[in-house]
């Protein structure tokens, strides 16, 4: 019988706001329905988008501040989750006692974790699944946001291609797959732009036999790419979100990629799409029709950004749309050469954000490119059809 190795994957997971509601008989219950399929599978990794810890001191970022509580790791264990993916820009919001609070607090319970560490080398360590007789190394990076980890600070591993490429390599040595997972992309857009499909292409070129990527907080669609699974947006697993509490808005939607690795095989993919509600009581697979029509939209959003032109043309109406609120704030000041205090001001650490991060970035750029080629009335029409992409259809 050929040996099989099963591996699940779910997207963020954050406590803010009902830290103190999540202790491990509420999690069985938020996770009731869920389960089965969570079991189905030999390996189950979830990112876990904020630090636990009783840390009080944030950093100073142009986002929010999310944290949980130390006790909150009942969740995972409820879950029965082996891994905490650490790759996001919200590990390092308490700063390096936050980091290193969660790191403890998740080895004291036994769950594995890659994408964080105390140092850049450690936070890019992989995390080997093993079952089967079959061995998996998932590796773990963000885009370049806050909380990166650095020679002698903890934080989250920060894109590098080359510290990846070099990553894959050791870990193929090791491991009979290995799994990619990135934090990034753009936030609501539920088609992938340009340069996150070249980057996560290019990760398998290097040796990643799957990618899954997590972030932008709606489920976007997936591939095979030279015949490996590439997944760019699960959607959220579960997340609080005061502000937005329509529960037919994309944010409590998401999917469960689940991976089957056999050698000599090309990974095998799965789908589990699920809702949950926005009071982030019970997280809900969809079943019957409802899935099927679920279905039918994913598949929808995945045929349509393989064509390249197409890919380029709606993510430039989704920089249109939304660009501009944010290339107003791109202006630099001589002061913050002279003044270390301007490092605090949210002024700056916009602009810094803007600049650092691949997503951000690439929306300034394209914004840019279309206002110098006079095109800006075509890609504000084209908007219309990505906002209604965003409108889920069950």
């Amino acid at each position: 019988m050929t040996a099989t190795m099963k591996l699940v994957f779910a997207g963020d997971l954050c406590l803010r706001q009902i830290s103190d509601k999540i202790d491990l008989e509420s999690s069985r219950q938020i996770l009731a329905s869920i389960q089965p399929f969570l079991q189905q599978a030999d390996c189950r990794i979830v990112n876990l988008e904020n630090p636990l810890t009783e840390e009080t001191d944030k950093i100073f970022k142009s986002g929010p501040n999310l944290k949980g509580d130390r006790e909150n790791v009942a969740f995972l264990e409820a879950g029965r989750f082996d891994c905490a993916i650490l790759a996001n820009n919200h590990l390092g919001d308490y700063g390096l006692k936050g980091v290193t609070d969660t790191l403890e607090v998740l080895d004291q319970h036994g769950i594995g974790h890659t994408g964080g560490g105390r140092s850049l080398d450690e936070s890019y360590l992989p995390w080997f699944a093993e079952s089967q007789g079959l061995r998996a190394a998932v590796i773990a990076v963000a885009e370049n946001e806050y909380g990166g980890a650095a020679h002698n600070k903890p934080g989250m591993a920060g894109l590098r291609m080359g510290k990846l490429a070099e990553t894959i390599e050791k870990a193929r040595e090791k491991a009979d797959f290995v799994v990619v997972v990135v934090h990034g992309g753009n936030e609501y857009n539920p088609l992938p732009s340009p340069g996150v499909v070249e980057r996560y292409r290019l990760i398998t070129r290097l040796g990643a036999d799957a990618v899954i990527g997590m972030h932008p907080h709606c489920p976007q669609g997936w591939e095979h790419y030279q015949g490996k699974p590439i997944i760019y947006s699960t959607g959220n697993f579960l997340f609080y979100h005061e502000q937005n509490q329509n529960p037919q808005s994309s944010w409590y939607y998401g999917y469960l990629p689940v991976l089957t690795c056999q050698i000599g095989k090309p990974v095998g993919l799965e789908i589990v799409p699920y809702r949950f509600d926005p009071a982030c009581t019970r997280i809900e697979p969809f079943s019957g029709t409802e899935k099927a029509t679920m279905m039918t939209y994913l598949e929808r959003i995945s045929e349509l950004f393989q064509d390249e032109q197409r890919r380029e043309d709606f993510f430039r109406a989704w920089c249109v749309r939304h660009g501009s609120q944010n290339a107003v704030k791109l202006v630099y000041k001589a002061e913050y050469l002279e003044d270390p205090s301007w490092r605090t001001v949210w002024d700056f650490l916009v602009v810094r954000n803007l600049l650092t991060c691949e997503a951000h970035h690439e929306v300034m750029a394209t914004l840019m490119r279309v206002i110098e080629e006079g095109q800006v009335e075509k890609y504000r029409e084209l908007g219309d059809e990505v906002v209604q992409l965003q409108q889920m259809p069950v």
